[in-house]
């Protein structure tokens, strides 16, 4: 039937099959399990659906200001507005009245975000607008911890003291070792615990155990650190952390921060800053937490805004905060960019209560001594150039020195530990372009590093451009020396400079010959002694300079395939690499100790290696006094640690001779006691034997055998190699 008739006679039979089908449906079974979170899904979306509880976060509770009447209400407004401007232009205000119409001396201020209405709070709390009228200001959020106490609470009853002993106890070893901790797997591949271990580094002889007490299983869950003197041994834990010391290694505090995964101490050990990640990758909790280590007290929790300050759910950078070396001061990158927070850890709050503004800053860091603070402002347009500055202190003073920057993409900043001098390497470009989806990328790109001066009058700047591409840079701690890696991946250079008066001068450029694979700088604790390492690569060259002479010179070279990691001791005597199950692609783990000449002392594998780290010490500051007579004395203490090193290579060679003695007597023992069982047992035997003794019968006498094997020689005229001639 056409299409005409079906028409025409009213019938469409296509369209009466089409009904009879069943319509697909788009419903989940009814034993479906969505195992998909909504938030990990859509969690950017669902970030900007409004909740009950938005205005508690948006909103803020200024109390302290001015009590004044209806008339003079507009001016006080007024006068408030410019300041609540400076966090966002857009705002609502709102000051409650009493019956007889002035002011409750609080009001409500209402921003249109999260981030500007904590970053008001932080600032407006403290505020001293007059002499007096002081601001306090909090969330309206915050009003939700402040409920009614439990009728049942007492006081918390103060802590006995715990000795844990002398806190310093290794310092006082009479042979001046250091101490390393190990932290490895024991046991198979599929029942293994971990296990935790303290060792001395012996001179000339295998590491030692510090004690019963100084290795532990399961002693961590997930990994351990050493504060910045060696104080504490800290362990990380499901419900938090805990720190350890004493010749014991008791616990000697812990901190209460489920899962946490980072931690920072402050210079002096004073603080703690711990770190969780929140549960929802969107949320704004107090994932931040700053502890006081010797009483256990928590200072101060930060939400640090990871979403609204970089547009991820982790942090950009750890740690979190930087401090000065006084500890007076503590600060991160301001909430939102444009500036850093600088917090005072007396009271823990802003210092001044404002925020220290720098427009498109990218990254700042403190001096090692003092107040100053190195920073750099990334470009903006071809019109305004890169800045790289040291901010003087107090902040509020300007710049101690700043350079402009054309065509830069880049910077990285390096204070020398003395705080002599900053480098600030910048990569320049001559052409960007910008793809559609907002990435950037440059060609032509220069290596370029500006050498602050800050010992100097009016801060000058050296400026070095390098030939050739740039692989990793190293301050001498304690000098005028800085060591630039060049080269690439495959083979790296090492240029050892001098930043003195008359310039930056190249003292030596090494050709590192057979050690491949270097990428990083590594200078003795006290200068002096140079290290080029080759992290994760399959030779693993360690290439030891010293750089004392006018002209540096190689020492010696050694590798470790596979290792990824490397550091010297706090007293610059030995140097270690470590290949752990962390970093390093080779099924060899383990660890190996240097020398600073260079040569290998120890060399151990450790199945299932974490961890290699050795022990800080305390900075010890020698009156000159004693330096100069140490250096006066040094020949005849030279000679005395020398014959003690004999008395101890003697004591050493005696112990292994006793103990050779000891076996050799333990085996002559066992001998002729088995001889004695052997004899006794003669006529049994002899009788099972047939009345043969079999020990005179099978006697055989040996015979001389002469073999000769046939040999040729041929003479071969060897050409010798150019290399040869060369050297």
């Amino acid at each position: 039937m056409h299409v005409a008739e079906i028409i025409e006679n009213g019938v469409d039979h296509s369209a009466a099959d089409a009904s009879k089908e069943e319509e697909p449906s788009f419903s989940d079974p009814e034993d479906y399990v969505d195992d998909i979170d909504e938030d990990d899904l859509i969690g950017d979306v669902l970030r900007l659906k409004p909740s009950d509880d938005e205005y508690e976060h948006c909103c803020v509770i200024v109390e302290g200001i001015p009590e004044v009447d209806a008339e003079r209400l507009p001016k006080l407004k007024a006068i408030l507005g410019k300041i609540f401007k400076r966090f966002n232009d857009s705002f609502t205000d709102h000051y409650p009245l009493d019956e007889a119409g002035k002011t409750k001396g609080y009001c409500f201020v209402e921003f249109p975000n999260r981030s500007s209405a904590a970053d008001s709070a932080q600032v407006l709390n403290g505020y001293q607008l007059d002499k007096n009228h002081k601001f306090s200001a909090n969330l309206f959020s915050d009003l939700n911890k402040f409920k009614k106490p439990d009728d049942n609470w007492r006081p918390p009853e103060p802590k006995p003291f715990k000795d844990v002993g002398d806190l310093y106890w290794w310092l006082q070893n009479p042979k001046c070792m250091d101490q390393f901790v190990l932290h490895y797997d024991r046991g198979t591949a599929k029942e293994s615990y971990p296990v935790v271990g303290i060792y001395w580094n012996v001179p000339g002889a295998e590491p030692m155990l510090c004690g019963d007490e100084a290795e532990k299983q399961s002693w961590t869950e997930t990994i351990v650190e050493w504060s910045p003197k060696g104080t504490y041994l800290t362990t990380f834990h499901e419900k938090g952390i805990a720190l350890w010391c004493g010749p014991r290694f008791e616990q000697f505090q812990r901190f209460l921060h489920e899962k946490v995964t980072l931690i920072d101490y402050s210079p002096n050990e004073t603080y703690i800053v711990t770190y969780s990640q929140p549960e929802s990758r969107w949320s704004d909790a107090e994932t931040v937490r700053v502890w006081h280590v010797p009483t256990g007290v928590l200072r101060r929790s930060f939400s640090p805004g990871i979403v609204q300050q970089t547009g991820r759910s982790h942090l950009s950078a750890w740690p979190h905060f930087q401090w000065s070396q006084d500890e007076k001061y503590f600060a991160c990158l301001k909430t939102g960019g444009g500036g850093v927070s600088i917090y005072e850890s007396e009271t823990f709050e802003l210092v001044g209560n404002k925020h220290v503004i720098i427009e498109n800053l990218k990254d700042f860091k403190f001096s090692p001594v003092g107040h100053n603070i190195a920073y750099f402002v990334e470009e903006e347009g071809e019109s305004k150039p890169a800045v790289v500055a040291v901010l003087r202190y107090p902040w509020g003073a300007g710049n101690e020195r700043a350079v402009r920057v054309f065509k830069m993409a880049e910077a990285t900043l390096y204070w020398q530990k003395s705080g002599d001098r900053l480098a600030v390497r910048n990569d320049r470009y001559s052409k960007k372009k910008i793809e559609e989806n907002g990435e950037i990328k440059y060609t032509g790109m220069t290596y370029h590093f500006e050498i602050f001066n800050l010992r100097a009058k009016d801060t000058p700047v050296e400026s070095l451009q390098l030939s050739e591409t740039f692989v990793s840079f190293g301050w001498e701690p304690f000098g005028d020396k800085f060591c630039v890696l060049t080269g690439s991946n495959l083979k790296g250079t090492p240029n050892i400079y001098r930043a003195g008066d008359k310039g930056i001068q190249l003292l030596a450029k090494i050709d590192p010959q057979q050690s491949t694979g270097l990428n990083t700088v590594l200078w003795a604790p006290a200068g002096g002694w140079l290290v080029l390492f080759g992290a994760k690569t399959a030779s693993g060259s360690v290439f030891f300079i010293d750089a004392n002479p006018a002209e540096p010179i190689k020492m010696n070279s050694g590798e470790h395939p596979g290792a990824n990691e490397a550091s010297w001791d706090l007293t610059g005597r030995y140097f270690a690499t470590c290949s752990t199950m962390f970093g390093s692609k080779s099924s060899d783990l383990g660890y190996q100790i240097f020398n600073f000449q260079g040569r290998e002392v120890v060399r151990k594998s450790v199945d299932r290696l974490a961890q290699f780290i050795w022990r800080p010490r305390p900075p010890v500051k020698l009156p000159e006094e004693k330096t100069r007579e140490i250096r006066r004395n040094m020949k005849a203490q030279s000679q005395k640690f020398e014959e003690e090193d004999k008395r101890e290579k003697g004591r050493a060679s005696k112990e292994v001779i006793d103990k050779r003695r000891r076996l050799m007597a333990e085996f002559n023992n066992w001998r002729s006691k088995a001889r004695a069982r052997y004899d006794s047992q003669k006529q049994l035997r002899i009788s099972l034997r047939g009345g043969v003794y079999t020990d005179e019968v099978d006697v055989r006498e040996l015979e001389e055998e002469t073999i000769e094997v046939p040999l040729s020689t041929e003479k071969i005229v060897v050409e010798k190699r150019r290399d040869d001639d060369d050297e």
